[in-house]
């Protein structure tokens, strides 16, 4: 089966478009970007791509057609820079993260997946770096990376009934990514400044989350506070593994969840292409593609289903300081 993907390169103002099939790689399209290409969010239900742009900060929406190349359909103007946008389950909310203007935005989309107008703005959040839905109470959970916080807000535009709950982590740790357990009771967040893990038991009835543990992921011989640098964080579709990159040592390492208590305990350590910030896992194909800042080049590995080791396929160039990659 083709699976395509999709890279955003600051480095050229670029996003590259690859083919994967039958453990080779080849370049389809190259768009050249209005400005630096970041984060990247896809719509399956209406087979749209949206990308942060800056310095004209906006969010930029392509159609995906049926061969996988990508067509622009509209620019939304924005007031600040993004590092993440997600989307909701019911595909007509984004989710927009601005680390340097810490607000949260949300974004209405119309009938066809298109942006078009802002529907709510939190502001406040310092160091806001990435933010997400939680369909099963229909919250915002976001991350607060200069304030050592996670927000959950239980309304979107219900001013009435508003709650704004923060969740303190450790001091200096700098929380700057997460992502849910498949079986959506439990949050796994990384800490860029220490290089840590946090797990957290999610509470549904209480809209809130509750600490289980806190955990390095770096070699002993790096857990020192010029080393730490983590960056992103991913589940396998099983829910049985966790991965988390961390960018100075160019690693990403690997740990087995207990399917008990939702822990974690270390497995292994990978060396992967230099300076992870970003890599993706492919659920259906339990394929994991990670993209190097400073190399310039993507790497795809097989994960296996018996232990979850990482077992490299094909390597191919990326273009100039690839900061995202997914998988479609």
């Amino acid at each position: 089966m083709d699976k395509y993907i999709y890279i955003s390169s600051p480095g050229d103002s670029s996003i590259k478009v690859l083919k994967f099939f039958k453990k080779n790689i080849t370049i389809v399209q190259e768009i050249y970007t209005e400005g630096q290409a970041q984060p990247i969010s896809l719509s399956k239900k209406y087979k749209l791509m949206y990308v942060g742009i800056r310095p004209n900060y906006n969010i930029t929406t392509y159609k995906i057609l049926n061969n996988g190349k990508i067509k622009k359909l509209s620019t939304f103007s924005l007031p600040v820079p993004l590092n993440y946008i997600s989307i909701n389950k019911e595909n007509n909310l984004l989710a927009c993260s601005s680390y340097h203007g810490s607000l949260l935005i949300i974004i209405k989309l119309n009938e066809n997946g298109i942006p078009i107008t802002i529907l709510n703005i939190f502001k406040n959040i310092n160091g806001c770096h990435c933010s997400k839905f939680y369909d099963l109470n229909h919250s915002i959970i976001t991350t607060a990376l200069k304030s050592d916080s996670i927000y959950i807000f239980n309304s979107i535009n219900n001013k009435k009934n508003f709650k704004k709950l923060q969740f303190i982590v450790k001091k200096k740790s700098g929380p700057r990514h997460f992502t849910f357990h498949p079986n959506k009771n439990f949050i796994f967040s990384i800490n860029e400044l220490d290089s840590t893990i946090d797990v957290w038991k999610i509470k549904n009835d209480k809209i809130s989350i509750n600490n289980i543990q806190n955990i390095k992921l770096l070699p002993k011989e790096h857990n020192n506070s010029i080393c730490n640098w983590a960056a992103d964080i991913h589940i396998s579709s099983c829910g049985k593994y966790l991965y988390a990159s961390e960018r100075n040592n160019s690693i990403i390492t690997l740990f087995e969840i207990n399917q008990n208590n939702f822990k974690i305990f270390f497995k292994k350590h990978y060396s992967v292409e230099t300076q992870p910030r970003a890599f993706f896992i492919d659920k259906k194909e339990n394929l994991l593609s990670v993209v190097g800042e400073k190399s310039n080049f993507i790497t795809i590995y097989k994960i296996s289903k018996n232990n979850g080791d990482l077992l490299p396929i094909i390597r191919s160039y990326a273009g100039e300081n690839p900061v995202w990659v997914i998988m479609n």
